[in-house]
């Protein structure tokens, strides 16, 4: 169980950070536009605990 991630903000390991494939794709397209157009609002909203800011802390890296 040590490799399941669960209420935790820190660095995931690829293994643990899984199933969000589609959600990098479409933020890494929008900003990557932002070279060519303004910079889209981008909101990301859900319950404590469903992984925010994982999702951003791995876009940052």
């Amino acid at each position: 169980m040590e490799d399941i991630a669960g209420g935790t903000d820190a660095e995931l390991t690829d293994e643990q950070f899984y199933n969000r494939e589609q959600e990098l794709t479409i933020l890494k397209t929008l900003l990557e536009s932002t070279a060519k157009v303004s910079s889209p609002t981008i909101m990301i909203s859900g319950i404590r605990g469903i992984g925010k800011t994982v999702l951003l802390k791995k876009i940052k890296k």
